[in-house]
């Protein structure tokens, strides 16, 4: 079972998605007028569980929108619209936890995107607290000569360091350190040349920054990954979403450091060479899915 929030701004947009879905006319007319609310989209769902979790929203004044033929269970799994107001969703929630087996698992993932929305999860790291209860500002610092926007102003040191504090001063709480271009087209650099331009500079930020700043490797090789940390990073930025170095798993497994997991198609250098998605928004989801699995099951 897969279940993803959806937004639409425009009850035309739903319309078109609750017909496409199987949805008849008079259905779609009715429903579409909903589109303000929390819309859930539940793939690969029982058509039994479809039917019983259909009586069970309306029972909370919520309602499922599920194509014609799964009404009349002519098909074995189906795809359904969860349409519901958040108290209405706490109220769901609570009757399928008494549900079968399929309709509990699912009241676990609703829930879990209720919590999400209460609590900003804070990381910590090095006796410092990154809290998320309001919007947090990253300062970018490119100690590169070929990055699209500030490449080669901040190879000094002394440069660098004081952009980092201008940073800081004018709100930044991370200051995100980056010694490889991943621009569109960008060639890679090696390991040896990564490292020679990150590290003097992390080391420097971690003397001159206050402690409660914290300091991001943008990073995709492990080793960098590691050293950065040892001298005084916090975070690991991998644009790669931990594909391009398998051993980043292994550090950030042994450190614990927290990471930002990014989504690519390709490198940098040939990304932008006729990128292809069949459905962008599942196929990204779902590699997110899949990292943050692969960290769980080393227990990260």
């Amino acid at each position: 079972m897969k279940v993803i929030l959806k937004n639409f701004f425009r009850e035309k947009d739903f319309k078109k998605k609750l017909l496409d879905l199987g949805v008849c006319k008079k259905g779609s007319d009715i429903l579409s007028k909903k589109y303000k609310t929390y819309i859930f989209y539940v793939e690969n769902i029982s058509t039994v569980s479809a039917n019983i979790l259909k009586q069970e929203a309306l029972c909370v004044g919520a309602d499922v929108a599920l194509p014609l033929k799964a009404s009349f269970f002519e098909k074995k799994d189906t795809k359904v619209y969860l349409i519901v107001t958040k108290r209405q969703l706490e109220k769901l929630i609570s009757r399928l936890k008494e549900q079968i087996p399929s309709l509990q698992k699912l009241a676990f993932i609703l829930e879990e995107f209720l919590n999400l929305e209460k609590t900003p999860y804070p990381i910590s790291f090095n006796g410092k607290v990154l809290s998320f209860e309001k919007y947090v500002l990253m300062g970018i610092l490119n100690v590169t000569p070929d990055s699209f926007y500030d490449g080669g102003k901040y190879i000094n040191l002394d440069k660098a360091i004081e952009h980092a504090q201008k940073l800081v001063e004018e709100g930044a709480q991370i200051i995100d350190v980056g010694g490889e271009s991943t621009r569109p087209g960008a060639t890679p650099v090696s390991l040896e040349e990564e490292l020679n331009r990150v590290i003097p500079v992390i080391k420097a930020l971690r003397e001159s920054l206050q402690k409660n700043i914290f300091i991001s490797i943008d990073t995709y090789k492990a080793k960098v990954a590691q050293k950065a940390i040892e001298v005084g990073a916090d975070i690991v930025n991998d644009i790669s979403g931990l594909t391009f170095d398998k051993d980043m798993i292994n550090v950030l497994k042994s450190t614990h450091a927290p990471v930002v997991i990014n989504h690519i198609k390709g490198t940098p250098k040939d990304m932008q060479k006729n990128p292809y998605y069949e459905n962008v928004l599942d196929e990204v989801s779902k590699f997110f899915e899949e990292k943050i699995e692969t960290l769980l099951k080393v227990n990260y």
